[in-house]
């Protein structure tokens, strides 16, 4: 635990711009049961392997690989919209890879059927037909004319309606232990493919 930084007292933006909590410090404030062991052995497995996390934004936290971005965690909690603006009462976490060379490994991707990792945690346009949404369509970004989104082939399958402002690199919601296991294997593949440039 990190001296002089008690979430319950010190948790706005402010406070964390002049602590900047580490993230073990929040993991057990926040997360309970499976979702605090989840997060604590992703935590070790980045640090493990050279990708320490630093502190970014509230409740969030950032590794890089070779200077760039790799992953990124987010902690939220009841009333907190500002992180995808996801509904329920109880706090969650977010876990989002950047992985700008996945093309170097998208055939270990499809060998070992990992590829609904991608497909299920893809950020849709609020526009999308997936969204449901009806009225005039103007996109969520002010004077940005995206409406609708965009159309990829993401590892080997047509995805329609992606949010044109998102990577389409994952963010995963509340990660199980299966998860974690591919997060680790998505990661080591990824510093593998950076180091190589």
């Amino acid at each position: 635990m990190q001296k002089n930084y008690d979430p319950a007292v010190n948790n706005g933006r402010k406070e964390q711009e002049k602590f900047k909590p580490e993230i073990d410090t929040l993991i057990p404030y926040y997360l309970k049961g499976e979702m605090e062991k989840n997060a604590f052995n992703l935590v070790a497995y980045l640090r493990e392997s050279g990708l320490p996390l630093k502190w970014y934004g509230r409740n969030a936290w950032k590794a890089k690989c070779k200077g760039k971005p790799i992953c990124s965690i987010f902690i939220c909690f009841p009333g907190d919209v500002a992180y995808f603006g996801r509904p329920g009462s109880s706090p969650f976490w977010i876990v989002s890879l950047t992985l700008e060379h996945v093309n170097e490994y998208e055939e270990l991707i499809i060998d070992e059927g990992l590829q609904s990792i991608f497909w299920d945690n893809v950020f849709y346009c609020v526009w999308s037909p997936k969204s449901g949404k009806t009225g005039e369509k103007r996109g969520c970004a002010s004077g940005k004319a995206c409406a609708g989104g965009r159309n990829v082939l993401l590892i080997g399958k047509e995805i329609k309606g992606l949010c044109r402002w998102r990577p389409l690199t994952p963010g995963i919601w509340d990660p199980d232990k299966m998860t974690i296991d591919i997060i680790r294997k998505l990661l080591n593949w990824e510093q593998q493919a950076r180091s190589k440039v």
